[in-house]
């Protein structure tokens, strides 16, 4: 009888411990943190403004040019054309701000590969893209 009971005891605990009590992420119980992990929310999504998105193409320029992956003439052209942005900036025209950052993709395109190194051309052309984009939702 004491064998049987001591089974029976030995076969619960084997089950029970494979039968999760909540769900398993890796942090919750039964997981390696042993806290359920915190639900995941988005954060807000935060304005950015123009200014902002003028400031980000500078310094991934600047960026791009202390790495070497721009020489010396593309560097002095390309800086021309982000002080067009910042000049057109200041006249508050988004249509116009949107031209001038076309224009200096297209100005980043044209250069070869060894004034402009390929990543520094994709960096460059990722912060230009919300310029790009901006109002283009507004007519919809």
């Amino acid at each position: 009888m004491t064998g049987l009971l001591l089974a029976g005891g030995v076969t619960a605990a084997a089950v029970a411990s494979f039968v999760p009590t909540a769900p398993t992420n890796g942090n919750g119980p039964g997981g390696a943190g042993g806290r359920a992990a915190p639900p995941r929310t988005s954060a807000p999504a935060r304005a950015v403004s123009p200014a902002d998105l003028v400031a980000e193409v500078d310094s991934t320029l600047e960026l791009a040019i202390a790495a070497g992956r721009i020489d010396d003439d593309a560097a002095d052209d390309l800086r021309d054309g982000v002080d067009d942005l910042e000049r057109t900036l200041a006249r508050n025209d988004p249509d116009e701000l949107r031209e001038e950052a076309g224009e200096l993709l297209e100005q980043i395109n044209d250069f070869n590969e060894g004034s402009v190194a390929q990543e520094a051309r994709l960096d460059l052309t990722l912060a230009l893209d919300p310029l790009l984009q901006s109002g283009s939702t507004r007519n919809g």
